[in-house]
């Protein structure tokens, strides 16, 4: 018998306002990736360069900095235990979100069985 794996990944955009989805369930095992958000208004180009478009996030629960997330260089975590996962940024407090991590969903394989034919 022979088992499959499955490589999970979900994407978090961070922008220079919120992470999008702020609030993302996933099943164990999934990695979450925090990526910056590489579309931005035209109206706050000079504002917003290159070099500001970066974000660094704490997860208070598992007390972990993540490493600057720019573009180009994303931050990534498996998530492995059950339940809630709350996060925010460095930079700007007001910017949260949360993980659920639940249990994973098993689904049993579709197989199509056929008889073998015999000759007569």
């Amino acid at each position: 018998m022979s088992v499959i794996t499955v490589d999970k990944r979900k994407t978090v955009l961070c922008s220079r306002e919120k992470f999008t989805p702020a609030e993302l369930e996933i099943e164990a095992g999934t990695t979450v990736e925090w990526a910056i958000e590489s579309r931005f208004d035209e109206n706050e180009s000079s504002l917003y360069t290159p070099e500001s478009r970066s974000q660094v996030i704490f997860l208070p629960d598992l007390e972990l900095e993540s490493d600057l997330i720019k573009e180009g260089k994303p931050f990534s975590i498996r998530f492995t235990l059950l339940g809630d996962l709350h996060y925010h940024s460095v930079y700007n407090k007001r910017m949260k979100g949360v993980i659920r991590v639940v249990k994973p969903k098993v689904c049993a394989p579709s197989v199509a069985l056929s008889k073998p034919q015999t000759k007569s």
